[in-house]
């Protein structure tokens, strides 16, 4: 029942809603009821015309004038009686005036249709058929009237057809309702399709008139201002707001170019002139934009407005005029300046940022600056980790503090002084011609940083090294220069610290060189370049190999066999070493499990490893894969690896918790060797090369008191003690007398081949039991 009623009632419970549609139903009714009326008299006519003398003038002039005049005579009578129900439910009274002059029609056409011939009923099922239809017609507008109008018709043409004793007539009774159904259905189809145009068209008013209403409320309070043009971009309308902006009465303003009216208030500048030319062009162009920026001058202040705005087309595609909306963005661009301001400063020196030097130098380059010449500094604080981690972060904060105002007291405004990060520092020097300009800007920064700082109760010493380079001569481009720049900084860090290094072309050589190496030795494993030698150990008194250093060898394609010291300190600042240690570490414990049970076999752990999290897992895999004992391992550790403490000891605490020992190579080589026995469980110490080398000579007294020192040191922390370095029968004999346990050397066993090391061990060791 609901679905039906839907056809002629809204679903919405809006009664304000409801009563508009029921007016608009009304409305329609009475503007088409005459028509169906007129043509329900009209077809009365034609039916009287063609029974000719079946029925009487005077019957004939009575049919016709009751339905003529019926519904005159009961609006008259309504209107008469405005207090009654009738006039307060106008669908009853619609519904008993349609009743009234159908059953007025429906009467005598039925009587005619039962005494008349057969051509005549032909005639009048004909045109009652047409008559239903017009009135299924008539009334969709109010389908409520309609159903009962086309039931009570259709239902006195059923019973006509059923008592005419007719057996044609009895078939047409099947007919005539399905007729009815068929009308009732579209009837009810149309109703809803003009209910539903209804509900749209009320909606797209409601909300006309609520855009109406915000948009005047907009307008008034708002601080964004529409506005309006004509085709040729002159005002047309323009809201209270954009007069006040623009000091302008708002009567002055239509009639006017937008675009004069703005780049009258514009400043005059590149940002303003910009704006403008952007405008105007959108206006040839005819397309919508958005987000234009028009920067306006109001008073003492400059304002930021973002303009956006459409072509209003004709139905051709003409342009017949543009209307948009000016919104105010002052608030956002100050945001935005010092947004960017903040980003292109440093924080904690207050010089330009990383961010900011990298805009000034590309823009050095860019297509509109002038083709000029651009110097490079490039500075590094030498050191600075060392105070950082000895004083703390604050004292480190302080001293960059001190360095940046250092530099910049040197620097002229028209150079760029930067922090681009830790302790790395830059001066870009645009428009450097002379050829010593910046030179002598670098020595001056240099001599300035060697003087000590005083941080409040403390003096710090630190050093720099610089490199520079120059453009066009060393790079055409803010990436070539700012690489040679650091090349140049790389160099005199190499070359001793403490310096300025200009760039060079054997500078950019040997780094070329160094980039080609390291992508080569990124491939050595792979292209299995990579091969182990084995240094013998000797017992110092039996003259027994112990076991072996491993020492890793690099056959090159290009370059020939190469030692460690030629790629190892490249493999540390690429990151290699941590792979290629553990391909190292690797290959010696599957070699040793091979080896007898006495030999132990010994492997060089660089910084980057030991502090690898990984590594514990790792070194126990290892083991496990090669079978060989933990003991029979023994990892070297430099003093250089224990800078971090704290990680350091945890890692080598799980090495000995795995079973492996742990050796000090290069003992006596850096300030807090005896520190670092005190804190960390080593096996053995291995005395550097450094202090044996003097041995050879007969006088060398202090540097034999250094060597029996360290020996005794070892003994009495019950630690085992090795010399390295022996190059002759002295410095052997000396270090025997000492009472050094094991000795290492060229003179006793050169590096060799895993094959000549398992041959040697077969030949000399008493105990030749594999592991």
């Amino acid at each position: 029942m609901r679905s039906i009623q839907g056809c002629w009632q809204t679903s919405s419970t809006d009664v304000p809603l409801r009563q508009r549609l029921q007016a608009r139903q009304l409305e329609t009714w009475r503007n088409g009821h005459w028509i169906n009326h007129l043509s329900m008299v009209a077809a009365a006519g034609l039916i009287v015309i063609a029974a000719g003398p079946l029925i009487s003038p005077s019957i004939a002039g009575l049919w016709l004038g009751a339905l003529l005049l019926n519904p005159a005579i009961l609006n008259s009578r309504w209107r008469r009686r405005p207090s009654t129900k009738a006039r307060m439910n106008v669908f009853p009274r619609r519904l008993l005036q349609a009743l009234l002059t159908g059953f007025l029609y429906q009467g005598v056409a039925s009587w005619l249709y039962l005494i008349g011939p057969d051509p005549l009923r032909l005639l009048i099922g004909l045109i009652t058929c047409g008559v239903l239809c017009s009135g299924a017609l008539g009334f969709a507008r109010n389908p409520q009237v309609g159903l009962v109008w086309l039931g009570s018709l259709g239902l006195a043409n059923i019973v006509v057809l059923g008592i005419s004793g007719r057996d044609n007539d009895r078939l047409l009774v099947l007919a005539m309702v399905a007729y009815v159904l068929v009308l009732s259905k579209d009837m009810l189809v149309t109703s809803r399709e003009f209910v539903r145009r209804c509900e749209a068209e009320f909606e797209a008013e409601r909300q006309s008139h609520m855009v109406s209403l915000l948009l005047s409320e907009f307008e008034g309070s708002s601080q964004d201002w529409f506005w309006e043009t004509d085709a040729r971009g002159c005002i047309t309308h323009a809201s209270p707001r954009m007069s006040e902006v623009l000091g302008t009465p708002a009567s002055a303003l239509p009639g006017q170019s937008l675009v004069a009216v703005l780049a009258a208030k514009a400043p005059q500048d590149a940002e303003g002139h910009a704006a403008r030319q952007l405008l105007a062009g959108h206006f040839g162009r005819s397309k919508p934009f958005r987000d234009l920026v028009v920067p306006l001058q109001t008073g003492t202040e400059c304002q930021w407005w973002s303009l956006g705005g459409r072509p209003m087309l004709n139905p051709a595609g003409v342009v017949q005029g543009w209307r948009g909306l000016g919104t105010d963005t002052t608030a956002m661009r100050r945001h935005e300046r010092e947004l960017q301001r903040l980003a292109n400063t440093d924080g904690l020196t207050g010089q330009t940022s990383r961010r900011g030097f990298q805009d000034h130098l590309r823009a050095c380059f860019s297509a509109g600056s002038e083709q000029r010449s651009v110097a490079l500094l490039m500075i590094d604080l030498d050191g600075f980790k060392d105070i950082n981690d000895a004083h703390g972060h604050a004292v480190g904060d302080a001293l960059l503090q001190a360095v940046a105002r250092r530099m910049a007291d040197i620097a002229t405004p028209d150079m760029v002084l930067a922090r681009l990060g830790g302790d790395e520092f830059a001066v870009i020097l645009p428009g450097d011609s002379e050829p010593g300009h910046a030179e002598s800007v670098g020595w001056q920064m240099l001599m300035a940083l060697r003087a000590p700082f005083q941080l409040e109760a403390l003096q710090v010493d630190v050093r720099a090294s610089l490199g520079l380079a120059h453009a066009p001569a060393h790079g055409d481009s803010d990436v070539e220069l700012l690489r040679s720049a650091d090349m140049a900084l790389y160099a005199a860090k190499a070359a001793g610290r403490d310096r300025l290094q200009v760039f060079d072309q054997a500078i950019g050589q040997r780094a070329q060189h160094r980039a080609l190496v390291t992508r080569e030795l990124a491939d050595a494993i792979a292209r299995q370049e990579l091969d182990l030698d084995y240094q013998p150990v000797f017992d110092a008194r039996t003259g027994h190999a112990t076991g072996a250093e491993v020492l890793l060898r690099w056959h090159h394609p290009r370059l020939g066999t190469l030692a460690p010291g030629a790629f190892i300190a490249l493999a540390e600042e690429s990151g290699l070493i941590t792979s290629i240690g553990t391909w190292v570490l690797r290959q010696a414990c599957h070699e040793a499990a091979s080896w007898p049970a006495s030999q132990r076999v010994a492997v060089n752990l660089s910084v980057r490893q030991l502090h690898d999290p990984h590594l514990i897992d790792e070194v126990r895999q290892i083991l496990i894969d090669s079978g060989l004992p933990p003991h029979r391992l023994e990892l070297e550790v430099t003093e250089s690896a224990l800078a971090e403490e704290q990680t350091a000891l945890m890692q080598l605490s799980a090495l000995k918790t795995l079973g492996v020992l742990l050796a000090l190579d290069d003992f006596g080589t850096g300030y807090s060797s005896l520190s670092y026995l005190q804190r960390f469980r080593f096996d053995r110490l291995k005395i550097d090369q450094s202090f044996v080398r003097p041995l050879r000579q007969p006088d060398a007294v202090e540097q034999l008191a250094l060597v029996r020192a360290v020996i005794e040191l070892a003994r009495a922390l019950r630690l085992r003690c090795t010399a390295e370095g022996i190059e002759d029968d002295t410095q052997a004999a000396a270090l025997r007398a000492l009472g050094c346990d094991e000795l290492q050397g060229f003179q006793l066993g050169r590096p060799m081949s895993a094959t000549a090391w398992r041959q040697c061990i077969s030949a000399s060791t008493p105990d030749t039991a594999s592991s």
